[in-house]
């Protein structure tokens, strides 16, 4: 399908949304039960193979946007993390929460046919700014979107807050943590 998308000519710039269902709970469901190295639990195992997968995906992605020979830029996020339960345990998997900071760390990487070298941003961001960011990238500015600071830079961001289940605005830095240590049997 992608390639249909591409090969269509066009004489103004584009958007291409594509909303993936990638890493998500039972994951060996997604993955028919397949994962490349046991880690901790058949469904974490399955659950990282997802993750590759969606590396697969991108990089064919991004080489088919690279031959058709025109400029692009492309953005991977994801909207949210996930939590361990049943730690530790034979049955150990992973679900949505939002107690934990790692609930709310993301991947977010932008791609681009004019990139000359590969930059890690480090400075904390937050997906209630991502309207900056959309504004910032496609130049498309409006009175409601307040571009308080460069979004793909190191620059400092105003603080955090993250919404929880109960829809209340909490400050990040005030979750937990639930760090994946890695543990191969």
């Amino acid at each position: 399908m992608t390639a249909q998308v591409f090969a269509t000519q066009r004489t103004q710039p584009q958007l291409i949304v594509l909303h993936l269902m990638g890493s998500h709970p039972q994951a060996c469901d997604r993955t028919q039960g397949k994962y490349a190295e046991f880690v901790q639990s058949k469904e974490t195992s399955c659950y990282l193979y997802t993750m590759t997968q969606t590396d697969e995906l991108l990089s064919k992605l991004y080489d088919q946007l690279r031959n058709t020979g025109e400029s692009f830029s492309m953005v991977y996020f994801s909207d949210h993390g996930l939590a361990f339960k049943e730690r530790g345990k034979e049955v150990q998997y992973l679900a949505h929460d939002d107690k934990f900071q790692q609930n709310f760390q993301v991947p977010f990487m932008v791609l681009s046919s004019d990139d000359k070298k590969h930059r890690i941003i480090t400075a904390r961001r937050s997906a209630n700014d991502f309207l900056t960011f959309f504004s910032q990238w496609t130049g498309i500015s409006a009175e409601q979107i307040k571009n308080a600071y460069p979004f793909i830079s190191n620059k400092k961001a105003p603080p955090v807050y993250v919404t929880n289940f109960k829809l209340q605005k909490v400050d990040y830095n005030h979750l937990g943590t639930d760090i994946f240590d890695i543990k191969s049997k």
